[in-house]
């Protein structure tokens, strides 16, 4: 991917001054990525575990639609620290979402609207190679729940369904954590494995 070809010393100097140019850019970019792997992760994993939770009528929810959009996090100042294989940073960051989320229970929709989310994320990027795009892959999680903030389409004609308004806030709230929240977080490889890559490590980065 060539558009991941920047400079070690350029990048270290970034990391060095605080400046996010070049995250923002990288995570603009990776974007596509990003969603995929947060859609898997939702299809193969918090919605099975939402189903066994669930009880009654809301056994079958699930996510009818789950998109990202097309609206990428700012990140504000960082802290950045080395690491054997590469540099960790921890930044603030602020997403407003104009992502297309619908969420299916009981034979009826709610869409998730709104959302946004402000926290400190932590953002890795490993398995550094002297050859392009220098970056091996990116792994990125919240140390702690971050604030969410969020509104519903549709569930008016639906509260008298009990434990549906709970269960639906629960599941926004479960859908980042098991996505986002450590021990969880989102890899995504740059290079490949071809070039050296170990791609099972990178998404256990610790």
């Amino acid at each position: 991917l060539k558009f991941f070809s920047f400079e070690v010393t350029a990048m270290a100097q970034f990391l060095a001054e605080g400046r996010c140019d070049w995250l923002n850019d990288l995570v603009a970019r990776s974007w596509p990525h990003i969603d995929k792997a947060v859609q898997k992760i939702v299809r193969e994993e918090i919605t099975p575990n939402l189903q066994a939770d669930a009880a009654g009528p809301l056994k079958g929810i699930h996510f009818a639609e789950f998109e990202l959009g097309t609206a990428t996090p700012e990140f504000g100042t960082m802290r950045s620290y080395s690491t054997p294989t590469g540099y960790e940073m921890r930044v603030f960051l602020s997403y407003k979402s104009n992502f297309d989320i619908v969420v299916a229970v009981a034979g009826v929709k709610v869409g998730i609207k709104n959302l946004s989310l402000q926290g400190d994320l932590c953002v890795k990027l490993d398995q550094i190679m002297e050859q392009l795009p220098v970056v091996g892959g990116m792994a990125v999680y919240f140390m702690n729940p971050p604030q969410l903030q969020y509104s519903m389409e549709g569930i008016g004609s639906m509260v008298e369904i009990p434990g549906l308004r709970t269960l639906l806030h629960n599941t926004v709230n479960k859908a980042v954590a098991d996505a986002l929240v450590m021990p969880n977080q989102i890899a995504v490889p740059i290079a490949t494995p071809a070039q050296g890559v170990d791609v099972p490590a990178l998404r256990n980065t610790p």
